[in-house]
C-alpha cells in the first residue's frame, strides 16, 4: 500500500483548513477511536511534523460514553496508547452514568460540554473534529427526511464559533469514509469498530447502512448532488442572516427579553422575518432546538398581521405577545 493515499487526504486537509491558520495555536483533537477520528489525529499530527517547530501543539482528547462496557473501556484504552505513540497529552472524559437512558441528545451535549472544556482548560484555541464526507451526506438525508429547510440542508459546517476565544473546525468535510481508511491503512494504523453501528434501529444507521446502498445502487453515486445540495444551502442561507443584519434596526434587545418594532418590518418576506426571529433567539441565548418553522412562520405572519395578540407561549417557555404594534418576547 502506497502513501498516495494520505497524501491525498492530508492535502484535502490542508486546502479545507490552512496549517498557518492553527500551528501556532494548541488544538484539541476529539479521538473516539473510530477510523474518522484517527485518521484526523494522524493527519494533524503529520503536518505538525512537517512543518516544525511550532509554538502550538495537538491535545488529545476522548470522551468515555460507557455503553458498551469492557468495549467503551476499550477505545479509551486505545485512544491512549495511540496518544503516548504520538508523544501527544491525552485528557480522557466520562459520560454520567445515569443519563443513559436519556438517549443521543444527552450524550452529545456532555460530550460537546467536556470537549469545550477541556480545550478551556489546555488553551486550545480550536477543537478539531473529524466528520467527514459520508456524514455531510448522511446529515443532510436525516435532516430531509425528518423535515427541515435552508439552514438544516445546509448540513454540518466546516466552522463554527463558539466564543472569540475558541472555534470547532471539521477540516475533513472533503474526505470520504472510503478516503480515510485507505490512509489509514497506508499507515498500517488500526482503529476501533464500534459494533452498534451496524444497529439499524437508529435513523442515521439506518440511512447509512440500508438507505444508501439502496440509494446508490439506483441512482449510482449520490454523493456529490448531495453534497452540492448542501453547499448551495449553505451559500443561500448565508445571504438570508447577511440580509438579517439590516432588520435588527427594528428590535430593541434586553437580558432576558426582546422588542420587535413590527410597523419598521411590514415589507418584509416572510422568509426574511423567519431568519430574523431565529437570529433573536439565538443571540439571547434561548432554545431553539423546538422552534420550528410552524413556530417561526406564526412570528413572522404576526408581524404582517395589524391586530394585538394576547400573551402565548413558544417552546422553551418564551412567552410572545403583540401590543400596538410591538412584539415582544420574553424569558
Amino acid at each position: 500500500m502506497t502513501d498516495n493515499h494520505r497524501t491525498r487526504m492530508i492535502e484535502q486537509i490542508q486546502i479545507a483548513w490552512p496549517c498557518e491558520r492553527w500551528l501556532q495555536f494548541n488544538v484539541l483533537v476529539a479521538v473516539s477511536g473510530g477510523a474518522d477520528s484517527v485518521a484526523l489525529l494522524r493527519a494533524l499530527h503529520a503536518i505538525g511534523l512537517a512543518n516544525a517547530p511550532s509554538p502550538g501543539s495537538l491535545v488529545v482528547a476522548h470522551f468515555n460514553h460507557g455503553l458498551r462496557g469492557a468495549e467503551s473501556d476499550g477505545d479509551a484504552d486505545f485512544v491512549r496508547q495511540l496518544t503516548d505513540q504520538l508523544g501527544l497529552k491525552f485528557c480522557c472524559g466520562h459520560a454520567d452514568p445515569d443519563c443513559g437512558a436519556s438517549g443521543e441528545s444527552e450524550l452529545r451535549n456532555q460530550r460537546y460540554e467536556f470537549l469545550v472544556r477541556t480545550a478551556r482548560k489546555t488553551n486550545c484555541r480550536y477543537i478539531a473534529t473529524a466528520h467527514h464526507r459520508d456524514d455531510q451526506v448522511e446529515t443532510v438525508l436525516f435532516r430531509l427526511f425528518r423535515g427541515t429547510g435552508v439552514r438544516g440542508l445546509a448540513g454540518i459546517p466546516p466552522f463554527r464559533v463558539v466564543d472569540e476565544s475558541l472555534t470547532i473546525v471539521r477540516p475533513m468535510l472533503e474526505v470520504s469514509r472510503d478516503e480515510l481508511e485507505q490512509a489509514l491503512r497506508s499507515w498500517n494504523q488500526p482503529w476501533r469498530t464500534d459494533a452498534t453501528n451496524q444497529n439499524s434501529e437508529y435513523s442515521r444507521n439506518f440511512i447509512r447502512n440500508d438507505v444508501f446502498p439502496m440509494l446508490r445502487e439506483r441512482f449510482g453515486s449520490v454523493d456529490d448532488s448531495v453534497v452540492r445540495l448542501a453547499n448551495q444551502a449553505a451559500e443561500q442561507h448565508a445571504f438570508l442572516v447577511d440580509q438579517t443584519l439590516g432588520l435588527f434596526k427594528a428590535v430593541t434587545l434586553h437580558a432576558d427579553s426582546a422588542e420587535i418594532d413590527c410597523q419598521q418590518l411590514e415589507r418584509c418576506p416572510a422568509v426574511l422575518l423567519r431568519e430574523l426571529f431565529m437570529q433573536i433567539f439565538r443571540h439571547q441565548s434561548w432554545p431553539i432546538s423546538q422552534l420550528g418553522f410552524r413556530e417561526l412562520d406564526r412570528l413572522a405572519q404576526l408581524v404582517l398581521d395589524q391586530s394585538n395578540v394576547p400573551l402565548f407561549q413558544l417552546p422553551g417557555a418564551i412567552g410572545c405577545e403583540k401590543v400596538d404594534g410591538t412584539i415582544r418576547l420574553s424569558q
